[in-house]
């Protein structure tokens, strides 16, 4: 089964949920956000159309509606306009100056026309000067309104437009200042003359629309531009007097503009879009690693933990629920470590505990096995001579009988002695008591206990030794390794001949004791033998000797049990065997 990483899943999910929240919310913006961008600011204009009547209706001063049409203006973007019903100016933009002429008639010109309203900031005019304006009387919005190309001061300063008309065909009228509103830079806009047209291509009003308003209702209707084919909202309300419709705030919003700006928003979401879906995709493979890369190491944890690698889990520095999952892996490293410590432990000690037991059953089998092999002999031979003797053998061969088979008896009584030593030995039952003693004084007593073998088969017993070495063992055992191996020169050495006991302490283990004789030699063959339990070389050596075979094994396992070494080897006229122990001041290893 094909597992997939949690970087490219965690990768491929987020991704795909911002990618498709990012588009949803982009074609809802590209599909609906046009109509829902007019509901919103038709509602928005509605609602300050309503409070600008408001204030019209509370008869503020002119300071004061300066401010709020100019307000108005700018908040919404539309022009506006104070009618009567029959679409009379009643208020409309304050920002003109008004010119007495020489016979009293008053002219009034918009300021709007001119862009560079920078020109009418530094030209200086105020109330009292007499201008020269040059322009074009047109009748707009049911009043006669002179635009003006040119406006030109007595002291020679002169501010103009950009016209489609020659000055030599517009009239010249001169006066003097009698009302003038100039417009700062954010009151200025320049749709002022849509307005007029506006109200001419409106009024007078339909019948029922008019209803409409003398009803107290708003009346919201769609007009197009005669010359630009450009789509306008007209909005009118109405102001009561009573029941009475005194007059209407007439307001014109452009629809075009706002086409415009979501046209422009439409290549902006385009743009936008596009590096949306890159910095998502981006975030996403940030996110991802972040969030995968502590998933990562506590699965490398875990896996080191299938592998029974408790040493290589290390917590996470980290205060989240990561960092407690990787610190509860750890402790649960570190207890597995040591229960499975403590496990191959207990382990061994039963490995070594069942190897144990079936190390005494096979000891105790091999012990009935020989005890039963070698005591079959002895005993045959005390059966037959105690039969002899009871069936009355004859007076001078009684004696005879039974030294036989009190021999038996002794050579029995050594023989199960020996096993059993060798038994213990084997089970590790023996209790060793290692110290210091003197070495010569050990060899010399062994001497002394073996003198009557010796001087049976005329042998001389030398010792070759400092008298001031000593060693570390046990001393009843070591007794008992020096009386076997004594008990073995004798009985393969050639009668009158010397057993020589010589210490060697030069040698690395400590000091090392040769017991040499001179008899027959050990065949080749056989002289590793010479070890094993009920081996006996003595049918090549010599015929006359007896012995039950376990004298050299238990040797070997008293010294082996000290931690010392034993062997043996020929020499030219007889066999040396040696044991090494340890000098007393070194460590005793047992």
């Amino acid at each position: 089964m094909k597992v997939k990483s949690v970087v490219v899943k965690l990768f491929l999910l987020t991704s795909s949920v911002f990618i498709v929240l990012f588009l949803l919310m982009s074609v809802g913006q590209l599909l609906f956000f046009e109509d829902f961008y007019k509901h919103q600011q038709f509602k928005a204009l509605k609602e300050n159309t309503r409070e600008f009547a408001a204030q019209y209706q509370m008869k503020k001063g002119d300071t004061e509606m300066v401010d709020a049409i100019s307000a108005f203006l700018n908040e919404n973007k539309a022009q506006l306009v104070v009618v009567d019903r029959d679409g009379n100016y009643l208020f409309d933009n304050p920002f003109k100056i008004v010119i007495a002429l020489a016979d009293g008639t008053r002219i009034t010109i918009p300021l709007y026309v001119y862009r560079h309203h920078d020109q009418l900031m530094t030209a200086g005019l105020k109330t009292g000067d007499t201008i020269s304006v040059t322009g074009l009387f047109q009748y707009e919005g049911n009043k006669e309104i002179f635009y003006s190309t040119q406006i030109k001061k007595n002291d020679g300063a002169v501010i103009s437009r950009k016209t489609e008309h020659s000055l030599t065909s517009m009239q010249v009228l001169t006066g003097r200042i009698v009302h003038f509103v100039l417009p700062r830079a954010d009151q200025w806009n320049i749709r002022e003359g849509i307005l007029n047209f506006a109200v001419t291509g409106n009024f007078p009003l339909a019948d029922a629309e008019l209803q409409t308003l003398e009803a107290g209702n708003r009346v919201t209707k769609e007009w197009v531009e005669p010359w630009s084919n450009a789509e306008n909202l007209i909005l009118l309300h109405p102001i009561m007097e009573g029941r009475t419709l005194s007059s209407i705030v007439m307001v014109v919003s452009s629809v075009a503009e706002l086409q415009t700006t979501y046209a422009s928003l439409k290549i902006y979401y385009l743009y936008f879009g596009i590096g949306g879906i890159l910095l998502i995709l981006l975030l996403s493979v940030f996110y991802s690693r972040v969030v995968a890369k502590p998933l990562l190491t506590i699965n490398d944890m875990a896996i080191r933990l299938e592998g029974m690698d408790f040493t290589a889990v290390q917590p996470l520095k980290r205060q989240d629920e990561f960092g407690l999952l990787s610190r509860n892996l750890s402790s649960l490293a570190v207890k597995l470590d040591a229960a499975l410590t403590r496990l191959r432990e207990m382990n061994s000690r039963l490995v070594s505990d069942i190897e144990r037991k079936e190390e005494l059953e096979r000891i105790q089998r091999a012990f009935i096995s020989d005890i039963s092999h070698e005591l079959k002999t002895p005993l045959s031979i005390i059966r037959s001579y105690a039969e002899g003797l009871r069936d009355g053998v004859a007076e001078e061969r009684r004696d005879v009988y039974t030294d036989t088979i009190i021999d038996e008896c002794e050579r029995m009584e050594t023989l199960i002695l020996n096993m059993l030593l060798l038994m213990r030995h084997d089970s590790q039952m023996t209790l060793f008591q290692p110290e210091p003693i003197a070495l010569t004084d050990l060899l010399e007593r062994t001497c002394r206990l073996m003198n009557a073998q010796l001087t049976g088969k005329q042998h001389r017993c030398t010792i070759h030794a400092k008298p001031d070495i000593s060693v570390v063992a046990d001393p009843a055992l070591m007794e008992r390794v020096m009386l076997n191996l004594l008990s073995n020169a004798i009985r393969h050495a050639d009668p009158g001949s010397e057993i020589a006991i010589q210490v060697d302490e030069h040698t690395p283990q400590g000091v090392r004791v040769n017991v040499a004789n001179q008899g027959a030699r050990i065949p080749d063959e056989h002289i590793q033998r010479v070890w094993d339990r009920f081996y006996q070389a003595a049918a090549s050596r010599s015929r006359n000797v007896t012995g039950s075979g376990l004298g050299l094994a238990i040797v070997m396992q008293i010294v082996r049990d000290h931690g010392q070494t034993c062997g043996v080897y020929n020499t030219e006229n007889g066999v040396v065997f040696w044991f090494t122990l340890e000098r007393y001041g070194e460590q005793l290893q047992l």
